[in-house]
């Protein structure tokens, strides 16, 4: 990542093009450049970017020589950068630079109004990418306006990619839909027809919970890993396949 942002000199490292790299800094020069997620760069590259701001100066990778820049930066993030700052692992005067002007966005169960508009704007740009015509039931979009969407915009995205391509029909109804979206839905018929929801299902729903509820509480996958009693890897693996968006989660 370091040296897609700040580039390198012919040589720097092993691998190295033998032309050497402009950055994506260096190229936004006299520009805007936009971090996104700028909560997961490491400390040492928080520390290039600060000096790029303050002094308006950088140096690729392997050279000793500094080019003057005039750019700006903006920087996006779903963390809580002051509570990173106080765990440490955001610094301090890198957040007050960039916290000039910030601008909070509600998340998506807070302004369930736009879900109908990313609804058909993810689902127009799904069907070209799938070469697909299909259209969403506006039984499955009352569905989405009842759901609390804890995986923000992000899982809405998903979601609605993975109603393209597994249904085999044009229209896209609620009985696609994935159950921990419409189980409140479904479980009066459930309960109506057979008395009970299935083990399976009940079985799928708390395993969810409990891995929103770990998340949650640990704000971190590796902790939320060891309070559950699994592996890290498995605990990816799982949000995966349960659609769930922990960066959305964790910053709460």
């Amino acid at each position: 990542m370091e040296s897609e942002l700040f580039g390198y000199e012919k040589g720097a490292f092993t691998g190295a093009n033998k032309m050497g790299k402009i950055g994506l800094i260096e190229a936004g020069n006299y520009g805007t450049v936009f971090l996104d997620e700028i909560s997961e760069l490491p400390l040492t590259m928080q520390a290039k970017i600060l000096y790029v701001i303050e002094e308006k100066k950088l140096m690729r990778i392997g050279s000793r020589k500094e080019m003057k820049m005039d750019i700006r930066f903006i920087a996006a993030t779903n963390q809580d950068l002051e509570d990173m700052v106080q765990s440490g692992d955001f610094r301090k005067d890198l957040f007050y630079r960039l916290n000039i002007f910030p601008i909070k966005v509600p998340s998506l169960r807070q302004r369930k109004s736009d879900i109908p508009f990313l609804v058909n704007s993810f689902l127009k740009k799904v069907n070209e990418k799938y070469n697909e015509n299909k259209i969403i039931d506006p039984g499955v979009m009352d569905i989405f306006l009842k759901y609390h969407w804890p995986g923000n915009i992000r899982e809405l995205q998903n979601i609605v990619e993975q109603l393209v391509i597994v249904s085999n029909k044009k229209l896209i109804t609620v009985q696609e839909l994935p159950d921990h979206i419409c189980q409140l839905e479904r479980e009066p018929l459930k309960t109506q027809e057979t008395g009970l929801c299935s083990y399976r299902d009940q079985k799928i729903t708390a395993e969810r919970e409990i891995i929103l509820k770990a998340l949650g509480e640990n704000r971190s996958i590796r902790a939320a890993a060891r309070q559950m009693g699994i592996g890290h890897s498995t605990l990816l693996r799982k949000i995966k396949i349960f659609n769930i968006d922990w960066r959305a989660i964790c910053s709460k």
